[in-house]
């Protein structure tokens, strides 16, 4: 049997540090993120969660619609081309598909995307919560153009630098 490796991560002071003690000779890379997955899962429920994200999160705000959404509206705190975090003043299920629709405020444009929620917590405001959504893109051309929208928002926050 093989050595124990220790795997660590480089998180934010934010969270609480992870260790994963596992067998190198037993694991292949899928193993390893769905240990990790578990190990984040295995945390408090009071703190973050680990990003898993497989793509670059930025801190944009724009408004989100939809008549599946608490007050049929929530705002967006980042933003990627797999997802979206949205706060709303209600939850959503777990799993749950909705329909969104992207007010892109730097082009003055909606654009229309599929949403499935991959997690829901409380937030510490009374009546507010935040939800993950990965994104499943109607067609290719949707994609390239919030892919353009991504590149716009990315170049304004670097002039703000």
């Amino acid at each position: 049997m093989a050595d124990p490796l220790l795997l660590a991560l480089a998180i934010p002071a934010a969270f609480q540090p992870i260790s994963v003690v596992v067998t190198a000779s037993r694991l292949l890379p899928n193993d390893c993120l769905q240990t990790l997955k578990r190990a984040a899962m295995a945390r408090s429920a009071k703190s973050r969660p680990l990003d898993l994200r497989a793509t670059v999160r930025i801190p944009h705000g724009i408004m989100v619609r939809s008549k599946e959404l608490p007050d049929f509206r929530a705002i967006a705190r980042d933003l990627s081309m797999n997802g979206i975090r949205l706060e709303m003043t209600g939850a959503v299920a777990k799993g749950q598909p909705i329909p969104l629709t992207l007010d892109l405020d730097l082009v003055n444009i909606s654009l229309k995307v599929n949403g499935e929620v991959v997690w829901v917590r409380k937030t510490g405001e009374k009546g507010k919560y935040e939800a993950g959504f990965r994104f499943v893109w109607p067609t290719p051309g949707t994609s390239e153009s919030f892919q353009h929208y991504i590149r716009l928002v990315k170049d304004s926050l670097e002039g703000l630098t």
